[in-house]
């Protein structure tokens, strides 16, 4: 699945959003995702340097802690059904 630069920019935003919601700590949510500082800047961003597991695992993460906090997630618009990137649940 390849996004054009605008779909990355939506991309970006929504997990943003969901990011701020959750409002969970830096470091759990890097041990927790075994994510280095970079992979989750990266993947936040969408800026070309971010890999499409680690978006997955990282929209999914951030949609599964948020419901375990009560919290609605801000909807995705464009990152509705993974079949590209399975990746191995690590939270």
């Amino acid at each position: 699945m390849s996004l054009n630069a605008q779909q990355m920019k939506v991309v970006s935003n929504e997990l943003y959003l969901n990011y701020e919601l959750f409002n969970g700590e830096e470091h759990v949510i890097l041990s927790e995702l075994e994510f280095s500082p970079k992979q989750l800047h990266d993947s936040l961003e969408m800026d070309g340097n971010s890999n499409g597991y680690d978006v997955w695992k990282l929209r999914d993460y951030l949609i599964d802690k948020l419901k375990e906090q009560g919290k609605e997630p801000y909807p995705f618009s464009i990152l509705k059904e993974n079949i590209w990137f399975p990746y191995r649940k690590t939270w």
